[in-house]
């Protein structure tokens, strides 16, 4: 028997008639259950891809979209994995092109969506870092560690960047965002309220604490137009 035919041959029983309005909104709740995508813990989909989470930020989140924008007009964001490192980077590549964004594989659910927000906040920036990056090669900046610190601090603005997008999806998660969401940022972190940028001269110190400012005094000896033997 059809469905319609079930319910047409049901609807005058005296039982069902007291009944079919709620069981009718049962139904359609299913069916609308049934087409919602599957959400994890904190409300967030279970992404298939980084170009997915991406797509899905740019529609949830209207800073993440401004910036994506900005991004692309340079051409499209692409997604890859990052080999041999933990966390994520921004490929530049040559040109003014908008690099491409790249995740270690281990990062899993709501840690890896919020790397990847901080990283487009990189390939955001990237016109900032490419003026510090030519600022050594016409000899503006002479030493690694101007060098390193401009860069940190770009860094440091994509963190107050990073916070606008999380505070825009707290406010649209059922249960605000994961706190894997920022756990990677501090392990103490417990929820967006219990998360404020750290003092710009904290946030350098523990930059260079970490060994995250040493990939930039590298980075410099690149960029000099007669780079000495290393």
């Amino acid at each position: 028997m059809k469905s319609s035919a079930l319910f047409q041959s049901l609807s005058g029983h005296p039982r069902w008639r007291h009944r079919s309005r709620s069981l009718w909104l049962i139904l359609i709740g299913v069916l609308l259950t049934s087409s919602a995508p599957w959400i994890h813990a904190g409300g967030l989909p279970a992404f298939e891809s980084d170009q997915e989470a991406h797509l899905w930020l740019k529609e949830n989140s209207p800073y993440y979209s401004l910036m994506a924008e900005e991004v692309e007009k340079r051409g499209d964001i692409s997604f890859d994995v990052l080999e041999n490192q933990k966390g994520g980077m921004v490929e530049s590549g040559t040109g003014q092109g908008p690099g491409r964004i790249l995740l270690a594989k281990e990062l899993k659910g709501a840690a890896r969506l919020s790397i990847h927000i901080f990283e487009l906040t990189n390939a955001y920036q990237k016109r900032l870092h490419d003026e510090v990056d030519e600022k050594v090669r016409s000899g503006a900046i002479e030493t690694p560690a101007e060098f390193g610190l401009l860069h940190e601090l770009i860094e440091y603005d994509g963190l107050r960047y990073h916070r606008f997008v999380l505070a825009e999806l707290n406010a649209v998660l059922d249960g605000g965002i994961p706190r894997e969401m920022l756990t990677w940022i501090n392990p103490k972190l417990t929820d967006l309220s219990s998360y404020e940028l750290p003092l710009a001269f904290e946030y350098a110190k523990a930059q260079a604490r970490s060994g995250h400012t040493a990939h930039y005094h590298e980075w410099f000896w690149r960029q000099k137009p007669a780079a000495p033997a290393r």
